[in-house]
C-alpha cells in the first residue's frame, strides 16, 4: 500500500505547489466579485481513504456565479467541487435535505495542472451550468452539473477524461420541473 501511495504522490501535484498554482491563477486573473478563501489545516477525518491537508474555496457574492471548491491531500491527488445544494437551493428559493453537498465534482484524483486550471478558467466564464429538478413540496433534487457540447470537447481534447461528473447541457429542460441555471463570468 506505501509503494501505491507513493507512486501517486510522485505523479501527483503536492498541496504547496497546489497552493502556489491556485493563488497565482487568481492573482492573475483580477477577480473582483470572488473571495478566496484557504485552509491549510482541514480538520482530520480519520474514516477517509486520503488525508486532505490543504482545502481552497473560491466563493462568489452572488448566487448567479459558480462556486468551486478544491482540496488536495498529502498523497498528491486533488479533489474538486462545483457548487453546492444550498446555493442552488437559495437560488432557486426552495429547500434542499442536501445543504452541505456539492452539485457535483472529482474525488481525490491525479489531475494535471492544466487540467484543473482549465475547470477553474470554465467556471470562472460562465462556461458551466446546473441542471436542477424542483419537486413541489420537496424542493430541490438531483442537480447536476452540466456544460455546452463545444466546452466539453474542449476538455476532452486537451485530455480532460476525468470530468465524469460534467454532462453535456440541453438546449432547454425537458421536463417541467427541471431548471437549467447558466452562470455569469466572474468579475
Amino acid at each position: 500500500m506505501k509503494r501505491v501511495v507513493a507512486r501517486m504522490a510522485a505523479k501527483g501535484i503536492a498541496s504547496e505547489t497546489l497552493r502556489a498554482v491556485l493563488a497565482e491563477w487568481f492573482r492573475a486573473r483580477g477577480f473582483r466579485d470572488i473571495v478566496f478563501k484557504e485552509n491549510l489545516s482541514p480538520e482530520f477525518d480519520d474514516a477517509g481513504r486520503y488525508v486532505v491537508d490543504y482545502e481552497a474555496v473560491f466563493e462568489p457574492r452572488g448566487l448567479d456565479q459558480g462556486r468551486v471548491d478544491v482540496w488536495g491531500t498529502r498523497e498528491g491527488v486533488v479533489a474538486v467541487g462545483f457548487e453546492t445544494w444550498e446555493r442552488i437551493a437559495a437560488r432557486l428559493s426552495v429547500g434542499t435535505s442536501q445543504p452541505d453537498r456539492n452539485v457535483a465534482g472529482q474525488e481525490p484524483d491525479r489531475l494535471t495542472v492544466s487540467g484543473l486550471i482549465a475547470v477553474l478558467d470554465a467556471v470562472a466564464d460562465g462556461q458551466m451550468s446546473v441542471l436542477a429538478s424542483v419537486w413541489p413540496g420537496s424542493g430541490l433534487a438531483s442537480p447536476r452539473a452540466v456544460a455546452a457540447p463545444a466546452v466539453l470537447q474542449t476538455f476532452r481534447a486537451s485530455g480532460n477524461t476525468w470530468l465524469r461528473w460534467l454532462g453535456s447541457a440541453p438546449q432547454q429542460p425537458h421536463l417541467p420541473w427541471q431548471r437549467l441555471l447558466e452562470f455569469r463570468p466572474w468579475s
